[in-house]
């Protein structure tokens, strides 16, 4: 199969482009606002290490009770309708979670923001799957999968300097818009 931009013949798939141009916007939001919450828990609000590690269970948790049944919600629902309003809901949360100055209402917001994250994931791996054949699937998986990684590589440094720079309730208000 011929080549498509950037080298890659999965670029050629205008779906796949939309796909992938959605995940290199919001991924990185995601990890820009969990940093910024992180240290607006840890430096604004002192409150202290248990609190961090609160924000970090809070966050995983999604993974375990949604995560499994995510599937099942996918398989009955249009797959780019649920992935547009999971991003939707994710970045409503995102900005309610700047009115509250409860940690408990903070970290019921981090919940949500992860659950709305585990719903987006089985449409998105259903879109992927049913765009590309054995060929070119392994190619559309990795470049989405290398588009996560760098983020969680890069979101903590971009956060950090972004936090020092406009300050957490701003990077949390953007990435809750992007």
């Amino acid at each position: 199969m011929s080549e498509g931009p950037f080298g890659y013949a999965v670029f050629r798939e205008r779906a796949y482009v939309g796909l992938f141009v959605s995940n290199t916007v919001t991924t990185p939001g995601y990890w820009l606002s969990y940093f910024a919450l992180f240290s607006d828990l840890t430096f604004q609000a002192n409150l202290g290490p248990l609190s961090v590690a609160g924000l970090a269970v809070v966050g995983v948790l999604p993974s375990v009770v949604v995560g499994p049944v995510a599937g099942g919600i996918a398989d009955r629902l249009p797959a780019r309708a649920s992935m547009v309003v999971a991003e939707i809901c994710g970045a409503a949360v995102l900005v309610l979670i700047l009115v509250t100055d409860s940690i408990l209402w903070t970290y019921a917001g981090f919940f949500g923001l992860n659950t709305f994250t585990e719903l987006y994931k089985p449409p998105q791996k259903a879109t992927v799957r049913r765009l590309f054949d054995d060929e070119l699937l392994a190619e559309a998986n990795s470049l989405l999968k290398t588009a996560v990684s760098l983020s969680r590589v890069a979101g903590p440094a971009v956060g950090g300097a972004l936090v020092a720079v406009v300050g957490s309730v701003v990077l949390i208000l953007s990435s809750g818009l992007g």
